[in-house]
């Protein structure tokens, strides 16, 4: 009797211990579920909202055969007009855009990608990473420049972050220049400002550690610029002949990667102002 009370003791603690694995499990898998449910809905909210403001952006041209933002390449749906005074974003949409955020500083597309977003510069780095353009909580954040800079892309060094997100939204599509045959393919980008529209040639694409202070955004003399230039270009992941002056100014798009913990992907371009020449 003793020993099948003993059996019955260890059978019931097994089935006590069963159930509460039982229980952890439901409320492990209850929790992962709801964080899916959660994460897919912030990405659709997110992408619908970024879709909507694109719908609004109109494009001033100053010369007759310049792109659009709207391209039928990537399927956005913006508006081109005319305009005979300068380049850039339209009045009526700078307006707009600045009324609705007033740390709207620009706007940033690629054919062909899913790159067409505004850029903003807030007070740190910090906020825009979990806040879109119309500043509501959201893990897709917006695409914007250091605070260190001076928000008009005048510096010589101009930073713009935005997430690698994993349904290719944002600066996801900046992975793709670890592969050469995708800088053959897409060698440019476009920003356009209020009154400018500028290409941003791209030279260099690097794997850096964002433990260490990669960016420079001051530069000494001539010279140090010419060696960052320099150094960018010899660890790139693909090769460019664009010729980078000690008089030019970068823009450097920066986003995670993970090869390693605390990884960084940073594509560098020239800045070429459309209006010039």
């Amino acid at each position: 009797m003793e020993t099948k009370s003993r059996t019955e003791r260890k059978y019931r603690r097994l089935r006590v211990i069963g159930l509460i694995g039982l229980v952890v499990f439901s409320v492990i898998f209850i929790i992962s579920a709801a964080m899916l449910i959660q994460s897919l809905r912030e990405y659709a909210q997110g992408d619908v909202a970024y879709a909507e403001l694109r719908n609004n952006v109109e494009i001033s041209e100053a010369e007759a055969g310049s792109d659009p933002v709207s391209s039928s390449d990537n399927q956005s749906s913006n508006t081109q007009t005319s305009g005979e005074a300068s380049a850039g974003l339209s009045a009526v949409s700078f307006s707009t855009l600045s009324e609705e955020n007033p740390d709207f500083c620009g706007w940033i597309f690629q054919g062909g990608t899913n790159i067409d977003y505004p850029i903003v510069i807030g007070e740190d780095n910090e906020y825009y990473l979990t806040h879109l353009f119309s500043r509501e909580a959201n893990k897709l954040g917006c695409l914007f420049m250091d605070y260190r800079n001076a928000g008009d892309f005048s510096d010589r060094n101009t930073v713009i972050y935005g997430h690698n997100m994993k349904n290719g939204s944002m600066f996801h599509s900046l992975m793709n220049y670890k592969d050469p045959e995708t800088f053959n393919e897409y060698p440019t980008m476009t920003i356009y400002t209020e009154n400018k529209t500028y290409t941003l040639e791209l030279f260099a694409g690097n794997i850096v550690s964002g433990d260490s202070q990669f960016i420079e955004f001051d530069f000494e003399n001539d010279a140090d610029f010419v060696d960052y230039v320099d150094n960018l270009k010899a660890n790139s992941t693909f090769e460019s002949d664009v010729a980078v002056e000690p008089g030019d100014r970068l823009v450097t798009l920066c986003t995670c990667t993970y090869e390693y913990s605390n990884a960084c992907y940073e594509l560098v371009g020239k800045l070429v102002d459309e209006t010039d020449g």
